[in-house]
């Protein structure tokens, strides 16, 4: 029988011999179980990935217009299919399976009562070993392929095309104290003004390029989830559980049979028997400030010809003799679906050199060149920054919370005459600027880059503002006091 399949340049699969088995990873390229056992493709006939919980539309859809398909084989037997973010499709399909599909986080253009017929005549088995699931495609392929209903064809999914706002579009920066909010900060910016563009695979994503986000002071032995509704942290996988399982992966030079690839493998034993994150702990060893502390995973003599990894560049250096900063480069960067994972992880592995070489903890810095959220996550990020920025802005300048590394502004009137004086955060004058209004110098300010903040530029130009207004009236001005104005007053 012919195998029609959903967008099949969107959603790819590998196509094999005609069955009624198939085989879904969780979370494993399944290209490479064919490189380790290549008569799967003579016993299933159709081999795919669920990756999340989106995964599990795609194939709901595949097994409505392939309705021989009488099992399903879902292997995960690799680290990140056994994570929490890497297990959801599996459990989901599980839940459906058990409970029918009410309520659950599939398509809405799906036909629950298909659904339901699938159900009893489709059986999920969990396979733990690649000899597992030979046994069990053997045993069915002698079976006859036979349909129990007819091929059913649903309505492509809708989805939120919200057009980006305008913007510079190349070269964005976002930094933050804490690791999550930081993270939410860059899906924001990726919400308002990532331009939707076409993947090689036929999908949509909205992206931006070079999105740098810059992390200052987590302590991933301190951990707290966020308070974000609950809907909002399981689809992300945002758990301790999640955490720890990905912690080690930088660290951990195994590459379990049939995976492509892991970023420890490659950090640890590239080429099979260099340690690069041992070369970077022995380097700043030797010298305490070196500018090669580096490690890559790209191998062009795999990497060109099939899957290569999304990290390409791994870097620390040493700042003011004792805090070791850490810099990523990831070429492609799912925001949604691996970006928090990855930071938990390069966080562990930032701690691991540290300990190492007696130095602090500094700032991870981390560079995503395609910064892309795909269309299936696209209203959830809405949600997420919905919850974590949109709902909690502070509408005042607070100057422990946000305080600029640049220093503050002192604003006095001197002479007749407004003065602004840029103070390091010790108290030494940098430099000062004078006027005789508020828009000069507030407009100097800002076209010298003298301030980090926007807020931080906000809260100057209403203090000078303010100063304006007590020359002109010869009123005592006092900065960050409010100025009395005819029965009101100005905060």
């Amino acid at each position: 029988m012919e195998t029609k399949l959903y967008l099949s340049e969107k959603y790819q699969v590998i196509l094999g011999e005609e069955s009624s088995v198939a085989l879904c990873t969780c979370w494993t390229d399944p290209s490479g179980l064919m490189r380790v056992r290549d008569e799967l493709q003579q016993l299933c006939q159709i081999v795919g990935t669920l990756y999340s919980q989106e995964g599990v539309s795609i194939m709901l859809r595949n097994l409505a217009l392939n309705p021989w398909i009488r099992t399903v084989l879902v292997f995960s037997n690799s680290p990140l299919s056994n994570t929490e973010i890497g297990s959801a499709g599996r459990r989901l399909l599980k839940n459906i399976w058990e409970n029918g599909p009410g309520g659950l986080n599939i398509h809405k253009e799906i036909s629950h009562d298909v659904i339901d017929v699938m159900r009893q005549n489709v059986e999920f088995i969990d396979v733990a070993s690649l000899d597992e699931v030979i046994n069990e495609s053997r045993k069915r392929k002698k079976l006859k392929v036979k349909k129990y209903m007819k091929s059913e064809e649903f309505p492509e999914a809708k989805r939120d095309g919200d057009l980006p706002w305008p913007s510079e579009r190349v070269g964005w920066n976002v930094r933050g104290k804490k690791l999550a909010n930081t993270w939410a900060h860059a899906i924001d910016r990726i919400v308002r003004y990532g331009p939707i563009t076409e993947t090689k695979y036929g999908s949509k994503q909205k992206e931006l390029q070079n999105l740098t986000w810059t992390v200052e002071k987590e302590n991933i032995d301190d951990f707290t989830i966020p308070d974000w509704p609950v809907n909002v942290l399981e689809h992300i996988g945002l758990s301790e559980s999640m955490r720890r399982d990905y912690m080690n992966t930088y660290l951990d030079p195994k590459k379990p049979r049939g995976v492509t690839y892991t970023y420890g493998n490659r950090l640890r034993k590239y080429k099979k028997n260099v340690d690069q994150i041992q070369s970077i702990v022995d380097k700043i060893n030797q010298f305490s400030a070196p500018r090669n502390a580096y490690a890559i995973t790209s191998y062009p003599p795999i990497d060109l010809f099939q899957q290569s990894p999304c990290l390409t560049h791994v870097q620390v250096l040493v700042q003011d003799h004792e805090k070791l900063n850490m810099f990523a480069v990831f070429r492609s960067h799912d925001m949604m679906k691996a970006a928090l994972l990855n930071a938990y992880g390069l966080l562990n592995l930032q701690k691991y050199i540290a300990n190492k070489t007696n130095k602090r903890i500094g700032s991870l810095s981390i560079t995503s060149i395609s910064a892309h959220i795909y269309e299936e996550d696209w209203q959830m990020a809405k949600e997420i920054v919905s919850c974590s920025i949109w709902g909690r802005v502070k509408p005042y300048f607070d100057e422990k919370e946000d305080i600029d590394p640049r220093g503050y502004v002192r604003i006095l009137i001197l002479n007749e005459r407004l003065r602004a004086e840029l103070v390091t955060p010790e108290g030494e004058q940098l430099m000062r600027i004078e006027g005789t209004t508020a828009r000069e110098i507030a407009l100097k300010i800002a076209k010298l880059n003298l301030l980090s903040k926007p807020d931080h530029y906000c809260d100057v130009s209403l203090e000078l503002m303010k100063a304006e207004i007590a020359l002109k009236n010869n009123q005592e001005y006092v900065q960050d006091r409010p100025l009395q104005v005819g029965n009101g007053a100005i905060k």
